[in-house]
């Protein structure tokens, strides 16, 4: 789902996406897809583990 659709089903205020520029929209879908890139994969891996310990340690404390 990109990004303008998934705001126009979960916003409170659909005023303020009549006044975002369709440009804005594009700017943001071209940079997920461009952290998508191989490049990225070692800053997802790292946040992929971090995220991870995260949850772990949650579950003990539980």
């Amino acid at each position: 789902m990109k990004l303008g659709e998934w705001c126009e089903r979960n916003t409170k205020r659909p005023e303020f996406l009549e006044i975002i520029p369709g440009e804005m929209w594009d700017l943001v879908e071209s940079a997920e897809e461009a952290l998508q890139h191989e490049f990225f994969a070692p800053c997802r891996d790292v946040l992929r583990k971090q995220r991870l310990l995260r949850q772990s340690s949650g579950h003990r404390s539980l």
